[in-house]
């Protein structure tokens, strides 16, 4: 993380807050089963803990950012849940040799927070096309849509037509003159990227090779073919999925494995790729297109207005193994997103970025709890570098997930239990011979859990953990019972806010409300003229790294407040 440099003051209010402890400071020793908790914990220091945060509190109300934002950048963590978000602190905590809980991800410093209801407007457990069409649009749809409303029933091109298409707020910043990112680890057909330039009656129909006989492919498109089409204008287009924009005639090198070749899917003979590049061509842009991570570095931020980069045949790998693999490397979430920040921000009239974490979701879907909570680090470090790039003054930052799933926590760990292990600590003191928790089949269990997935025994008792390798990279966590693909959850999904008019973001809301937030804070959409009529002035704030605003003078703090309010942004620098 890049840190900003800490002043006189800051070092001074940081001792005013943590001097009855400092010298206690140092980690507890490590033991055999746990990670440390740190000595520094002391009634007193929970006391100077809660003030500095109710401080920090005040100060922040005191200081609400009710102008428009000039920028935007949405993170969404496909699938990322309360759980996520929890599990992926204590893993950073541990990964730094901490206990873990008491860790802090970035977006976990902004300002305001909310919940969203995932619901659709047919399932109570939604699917990814429909959250994003509600975010994008604010309008709440069919799972398993793509920016239509709820009157298109879902592959079922006959009760399509233009009139029922939602568009999303980043179709709205584009037409509204500010330069517009697209980035995701996922395929950018896929459904939570597809949503926010496309219009489709299911979130499968990626490319020509996916509708089905007899569909109308004038009358319904498929996603692919519309990303050339509805986003050439779009400034930055980073993700995966290759072989959706390829005629089956054509190969492409799959880098990621061993440099084979893989032929793309398009049955229409069409190369997209090609398409947009003749258009970008034709009027006469600065562009680049990109395959691989080599012809990314190679991208120049100040000499290139419009670039598309496909990474990958399929999704983007996930970001443990791209860590592993010494052979090759894809574009990280944090490197595109700090690219497309330096190309969108040259626009005077401002960006809207919009982020996909994507592979969370897929990693969950598995089981597969380490690939996942490295995904959560990754998005962590995606939003540090957006920090570091923006200002709060101007900018609206949001993070949140489409839904959840069915992921969990427990089983009555000690602090500094490993989060990727075994529960130590019996509450029925029941252990075997290593001196872990059993259940009352007497075997061990793990932290992490799972409702449903792949990796449930069927019709046999669950699998004995006494000797698994519960860090392995492959490792699936255990699940109640079997399903192919592990399940979407249907509980409320938190949303992080920070920026202009981040304040509106306060309660329990519906999903698609927050579309309306964003577009309230650009001044554009269909309600431009009534969001936009209620002008407001903006106010002056911190920079994004500090994780909350300065407090004004008008505020009424006393001098030994704002020191303690300052030293709460310290202890985000130190735990960060």
């Amino acid at each position: 993380m890049t840190r900003r440099p800490l002043t006189a003051v800051g070092i001074a209010a940081a001792l005013v807050l943590l001097l009855p402890n400092i010298c206690d400071s140092a980690m507890a020793p490590k033991s055999e089963s746990h990670f440390p908790v740190p000595s520094y914990e002391s009634p007193q220091w929970w006391v100077n803990r809660g003030r500095a945060d109710l401080l920090a509190a005040k100060a922040a109300a005191s200081n609400l950012q009710r102008g428009r934002a000039k920028n935007l950048v949405f993170f969404l963590g496909d699938g990322l849940s309360l759980t996520s978000t929890m599990a992926g602190r204590v893993y950073k905590g541990q990964l730094q040799n901490r206990s873990g809980e008491e860790a802090q991800l970035s977006y976990e410093t902004f300002p305001q927070i909310a919940l969203a209801k995932t619901y659709d407007c047919d399932f109570q457990t939604s699917d990814s096309g429909a959250t994003a069409t509600a975010i994008g649009s604010g309008v709440k749809t069919n799972d398993g849509n793509i920016g239509v409303n709820q009157d298109v029933i879902r592959g079922n091109c006959t009760t399509y037509d233009p009139s029922k298409n939602l568009y999303s707020f980043m179709h709205y910043a584009q037409l509204a003159g500010k330069s517009v990112g697209l980035v995701t680890t996922t395929r950018i057909t896929h459904a939570t990227p597809a949503a926010m330039y496309a219009h489709s009656p299911s979130r499968s129909w990626e490319s020509d090779a996916n509708l089905p006989a007899g569909t109308d492919k004038t009358k319904c498109p498929d996603i692919a073919t519309q990303l050339v089409s509805n986003a050439a204008d779009w400034n930055v287009i980073f993700g995966g999925g290759r072989t959706n924009f390829l005629p089956t005639a054509e190969s492409t090198i799959d880098y990621s494995n061993k440099n084979s070749s893989v032929s793309g899917k398009r049955q229409d003979g069409v190369n997209l790729i090609n398409r947009w590049r003749n258009l970008q061509s034709s009027k006469m842009r600065r562009f680049a297109f990109a395959e691989s991570k080599s012809q990314f570095d190679a991208i120049d931020p100040a000499n290139t207005d419009y670039v598309l980069g496909l990474f990958a045949t399929s999704h983007l790998r996930y970001q443990l193994d791209n860590e592993m693999d010494p052979t090759y490397q894809e574009p990280s979430l944090s490197e595109m997103v700090d690219k497309a920040i330096r190309i969108l921000s040259r626009n005077p009239n401002g960006f809207a970025l919009f982020v996909e974490a994507g592979r969370i979701d897929h990693a969950h879907h598995d089981n597969y709890g380490k690939r996942a909570l490295h995904d959560v680090l990754e998005l962590d470090r995606a939003v540090t570098r957006a920090m570091g790039l923006t200002n709060r003054a101007d900018t609206l930052m949001l993070v949140t997930g489409d839904h959840s799933h069915v992921f969990t926590v427990g089983g009555w760990g000690l602090r500094g239990n490993p989060i990727l292990g075994r529960v130590v600590n019996s509450d029925e003191d029941r252990y075997n011979s290593k001196g872990e928790a059993v259940a009352y089949d007497g075997m061990p269990y793990t932290v992490l859990n799972y409702a449903d997935g792949p990796s449930a025994a069927i019709g046999t008792p669950r699998k004995n953990l006494t000797d698994a390798n519960t860090t392995a990279v492959n490792f699936q966590f255990p699940a109640l019972y079997n399903y192919d693909y592990e399940s979407h959850g249907a509980e409320d999904v938190p949303v992080y806010a920070a920026g202009p008019s981040a304040y509106l973001l306060h309660s329990t809301h519906e999903q698609s409300y927050i579309g309306h937030v964003v577009m309230y804070a650009l001044c554009v959409g269909p309600e431009a003229s009534v969001y936009c009529a209620d002008e407001e002035a903006p106010t002056t704030t911190g920079p994004y790294m500090t994780g909350q605003p300065l407090p004004r003078s008008a505020s009424g703090l006393t001098a030994s407040s704002v020191l303690l309010a300052l030293a709460y942004g310290f202890r985000i620098w130190v735990e960060s």
